[in-house]
């Protein structure tokens, strides 16, 4: 059941990134710089991913599993920071 759930947190947030880019480019100006895009897209893409990945670390049943979570939870709280220094 847990490689279930892992490949769909990953197909999740791979469509998650497909959305976001596709917001980014629909709401960016045509002048607007390539690092702004980018740190916009950064932003979006981990504030967004928190949706996702909340559901699945409630469902986390193992502690194999809930240490893989933590570590996407590590991760996205440090590129938020790295993102706001940008």
């Amino acid at each position: 059941m847990e490689a279930s759930i892992s490949v769909i947190l990953v197909l999740a947030l791979l469509l998650l990134l497909i959305f976001t880019f596709k917001l980014v480019r629909y709401y960016a100006h045509e002048d607007l710089p390539v690092v702004v895009s980018l740190a916009v897209f950064i932003s979006w893409y981990f504030g967004f991913s928190l949706c996702i990945l909340l559901p699945f670390d409630l469902l986390a049943e193992s502690e194999a599993y809930k240490d893989n979570l933590k570590f996407g939870w590590d991760l996205i709280y440090w590129f938020r920071y790295i993102n706001r220094v940008i």
